[in-house]
This record gives structure tokens, sequence and C-alpha cells, in this order.
């Protein structure tokens, strides 16, 4: 069994008990993986968003706020090898919307 489906694995038993962090749907909800070194921390994303942050690459058709999470979700994908706790990168996600003005 190679990492990414070990991470998915191990991430089953995470229950999926809140709304879609990009557009906030209640439906067809999945878990992303922004690290699969770190396989229980997901964003939980709807499978619409979750195509989104994998494939597209123009999001000026969404609203602002929805871009701006997608964005956030793939900086965090690219960073998170030098993450090493939760913490951590609760922290560095405060930063981040701090420096944006969102938080």
């Amino acid at each position: 069994m190679n990492e990414k489906q070990k991470a998915r694995q191990l991430a089953q038993k995470i229950p999926i008990n809140r709304p879609c962090v990009v557009c906030g749907s209640i439906t067809d909800l999945e878990r992303h993986h922004s690290y699969y070194k770190k396989p229980m921390f997901v964003h939980i994303v709807c499978r619409n968003c979750h195509c989104k942050i994998h494939t597209e690459y123009d999001l000026s058709y969404l609203p602002i706020y929805q871009q701006m999470m997608i964005n956030d979700i793939r900086l965090f994908t690219a960073e998170y090898e030098c993450i090493e706790t939760m913490e951590e990168c609760t922290k560095k996600m405060q930063e981040s919307l701090k420096e944006k003005g969102r938080l």
C-alpha cells in the first residue's frame, strides 16, 4: 500500500460533520489531504470544490471568498512539508489570514 492509499485509509476515521470550507455545501463532502505524510490533517470540501482545488486554474468566475479559500488550500498543500504539527499549521493559517485582512 502506498503513502496516498494509507493516508486515505486513516482519514476514513475522520468524521465529515461540517460543511465544505470553500462554498459551505453540506452534500457530496470529501476529505482533501494537504500532505499525505500527515494523513489526519484534511480539509472537508464538497466534490465540486475538491475538483476545483486539483484541476482549475482560472477561478475568476467564482466569488472572491471561494477563490481565496481554494488558493489558501493550494498554498498549504505546497508549503505543508515544512510544517511539523497541527499547532504550527493553525498558527500559519491564522498568520496568513491576518496578512490578508481576513482575521
